[in-house]
């Protein structure tokens, strides 16, 4: 059985102290864990290109970024399409807010035409209860001139009875009452504001 053999390496003074460091860290014989590398060498265990090569670390490293990238671009698009469904929902309910903002404002057109119409036929019948008036005071003074016509004063009913003036004022007063021919005055004539109309 042949003796085991001592291997020396040169090495960095801060690599040594690095990797003791890290053996310490790891809580491995950094001897031992060097016995074993070999020994997966030899094994044809451990990759040549992982100690010498970043091609499969590189590798591997651009698939976990293609993996990430592609991850989030669909959790991009997938909030890009939340978003359009919002969007299209809000878009919806602002032209739902248009048509009933449209309505809201015909309503309030006819109203204000409502009204509009309503003031112009209050001063229509205004004016024409104003005319109504009019016409009616009117008619007060035509018929209180034509009942001025019909009266008669004193004086002409003395005239047209042959009597003096004094007489048919004293009858009208009451002081004194017809008499004779003249006792059925007042079956003829009506006594109206100090005059005589006829019966």
């Amino acid at each position: 059985m042949a003796k085991d053999k001592l291997i020396t390496i040169r090495i960095e003074e801060s690599k040594r102290i690095a990797f003791q460091e890290w053996s310490e860290k790891n809580q491995i014989n950094g001897a031992t864990f060097l016995y074993k590398i070999i020994d997966k060498c030899i094994a044809n265990e451990l990759s040549v290109d992982l100690i010498y090569s970043k091609s499969s670390i590189e590798s591997s490293s651009v698939t976990n970024i293609q993996k990430s990238i592609q991850q989030l671009s669909e959790n991009l698009e997938r909030r890009i399409i939340e978003q359009d469904n919002k969007l299209a929902t809000l878009e919806s309910e602002i032209e739902n807010l248009k048509i009933l903002l449209s309505s809201q404002n015909l309503q309030n057109r006819i109203s204000e035409q409502i009204e509009s119409r309503l003031a112009s036929t209050q001063r229509v019948v205004k004016r024409v209860d104003e005319r109504s008036k009019s016409t009616q005071k009117l008619a007060k003074r035509v018929d209180k001139s034509a009942q001025e016509d019909d009266l008669l004063t004193d004086a002409q009913l003395a005239k047209i009875l042959g009597v003096s003036k004094v007489t048919v004022n004293r009858w009208r007063l009451g002081q004194r009452k017809p008499s004779g021919k003249h006792s059925n005055l007042f079956n003829l004539y009506e006594v109206v504001d100090k005059k005589w109309r006829k019966i």
